[in-house]
């Protein structure tokens, strides 16, 4: 009976740490992933502002930056509540989990010169995305404008027949 409750916990231990291992490691895939998409998104929205021509050319163009800028903050938005998600459930499972394993306490927190909530803070995804959203909304704002006055169809543009 012994034999069984220690192989049970031996079990529960190692399982403990291969789900904050791979915590870690979707955490740290979906950054990457999610780098990757908005420099393409980035990439493409410059390509569309550097179209010239005809006037239904720049528009189609213009309308597409303003749907890539709104791909952009979708997928950013979605990203990051999606990372704050797998964060919240690698710190509870270190503070509920692997609370009592001395070894993983030491290694989370340096040797205990860092708590768990500073040792489980990934600035990264608390603060970049959002940065990058408002990014996307003041290119999608400017991007209407400069369609609007590209087009003549705005009152402020000189080249407006008013």
């Amino acid at each position: 009976m012994l034999k069984e409750k220690r192989k049970t916990n031996r079990k529960e231990e190692i399982s403990n740490w291969a789900l904050a291992e791979n915590a870690d490691n979707v955490l740290h895939s979906r950054i990457q992933s999610y780098l990757l998409a908005q420099t393409f998104l980035v990439a493409a929205y410059a390509t569309l502002l550097t179209v010239g021509g005809e006037t239904a050319v720049i528009l189609l163009a213009r309308l597409m930056a303003c749907l890539v800028a709104v791909l952009g903050f979708v997928i950013s938005w979605y990203t990051r509540r999606r990372m704050l998600s797998i964060l919240g459930k690698f710190k509870y499972l270190i503070e509920n989990k692997l609370a009592a394993d001395a070894n993983f306490q030491d290694y989370i927190t340096q040797g205990g010169t860092v708590g768990v909530d500073k040792a489980t803070r990934n600035e990264f995804v608390n603060h970049i995305p959002l940065i990058i959203q408002s990014f996307w909304v003041i290119a999608l704002v400017l991007t209407l404008i400069l369609t609007t006055n590209d087009l003549a169809v705005f009152p402020l543009n000189p080249a407006h027949p008013s």
